[in-house]
């Protein structure tokens, strides 16, 4: 199976590397980095799966949309 592509990224002042996902209805990302960026949460009713019958965990949706920005080679 071939590897899903990555980038180097910064949110808020953590720099990270982001997976990309183009044929994703939804862009994740776990709590724990959430929390680390200060990055406010607030309740959903959403549900989500991941590739083939996995369920994720959603704790929330974030309040604001996210800039993420992504750093080249």
């Amino acid at each position: 199976m071939a590897k899903s592509p990555a980038v180097r990224a910064k949110l808020t002042d953590i720099l990270l590397v982001a997976i990309l996902d183009p044929g994703a209805e939804v862009t994740c990302l776990n709590e724990s980095l959430a929390l680390k960026a200060n990055i406010k949460v607030v309740d959903t009713t959403s549900s989500a799966r991941a590739a083939g019958t996995n369920a994720l965990e959603i704790v929330g949706q974030t309040a604001e949309p996210l800039e993420v920005t992504i750093f080249g080679d």
